[in-house]
């Protein structure tokens, strides 16, 4: 079961070289709630995403956040993604954990979006994140 932590409406404007976050969205999951979120640095002709995922009001046990970066082109083609990391030491509540996808040298306008495998009791539901705002490398 695949669901999104939120809506995203149309495709922001790009910036400037520097850093950028999805809104925070928010999934109950095995009776826990988390929260992810994508997140997108730039420089010159550099691009890297990371997606980040944490719990809110309880301790994260080993293994319950998994975090997968993914870079789109403004287009909306996936340049590329990492595997997906998954915690292997406790994260308090309102500590995220995150992961980096691989890193694209080149100039162009690029955004986030991730997807946060998160811990049912019996498996993992991938929920994915918000899009970050487009950033120009």
């Amino acid at each position: 079961m695949a669901l999104t932590l939120g809506i995203a409406i149309g495709m922001p404007a790009a910036a400037f070289a520097g850093n950028a976050y999805s809104a925070i969205g928010y999934a109950t999951v095995g009776g826990r709630q988390y929260e992810n979120r994508a997140a997108i640095y730039t420089t010159t002709g550099t691009a890297r995403a990371e997606t980040q995922v944490g719990t809110t009001y309880v301790t994260a046990q080993p293994g319950w956040l998994g975090a997968r970066g993914r870079l789109f082109t403004s287009g909306g083609a996936l340049s590329c993604e990492s595997s997906t990391v998954y915690n292997s030491t406790s994260y308090a509540a309102g500590t995220r954990f995150g992961t980096q996808s691989c890193v694209r040298t080149y100039s162009g306008t690029w955004y986030s979006y991730g997807v946060t495998p998160l811990w049912n009791n019996s498996g993992y539901s991938p929920y994915y994140t918000l899009l970050s705002p487009n950033q120009n490398s």
